[in-house]
């Protein structure tokens, strides 16, 4: 998932958006299961909270340049900021 930003005074320093802090969280990793998170899926600030309290429930690889940014593994966004 693609997701633009600019730099903010949030925790992450990117000024992310309710919506898109779900897609920071990792919901189908191990770490997020093993929370219980599955049923008491935090949404809105807790989102944020959640991250700041345990931030390996970060999707990774969480990539920025020039005020665009990407959450997870998209080669192919990437290779357009090459060139």
């Amino acid at each position: 998932m693609k997701v633009s930003k600019r730099p903010g005074s949030g925790p992450w320093g990117t000024g992310v958006s309710c919506a898109r802090d779900r897609a920071l969280i990792d919901r189908q990793g191990k770490r997020y299961l093993d929370k219980g998170l599955k049923y008491a899926a935090p949404t809105g600030p807790r989102v944020e909270q959640a991250l700041v309290d345990d931030p390996l429930l970060l999707r990774t690889p969480i990539a920025r340049c020039e005020g665009r940014a990407t959450v997870g593994y998209v080669p192919e966004v990437w290779t357009t900021w090459l060139g």
